[in-house]
């Protein structure tokens, strides 16, 4: 998910931001900041614990 690149205008990400910040918080997803040499962004992985809860609601009728 893109939510930030230099001198081009993105369409408002405030909402996913703050949902990834969030799951950040709670431990349900890891982010780095990688930089590129003219780019910064951010990568998400689940956690264990994340990828136990997203199993789980994906096993629900």
């Amino acid at each position: 998910m893109l939510i930030w690149v230099e001198g081009t205008r993105q369409p408002d990400t405030n909402n996913e931001q703050k949902d990834l910040d969030m799951l950040e918080k709670a431990n349900l997803v890891k982010g780095k900041t990688k930089y590129t040499h003219r780019n910064a962004y951010r990568e998400y992985e689940l956690t264990e614990k994340g990828a136990e809860l997203a199993e789980k609601l994906a096993a629900e009728p």
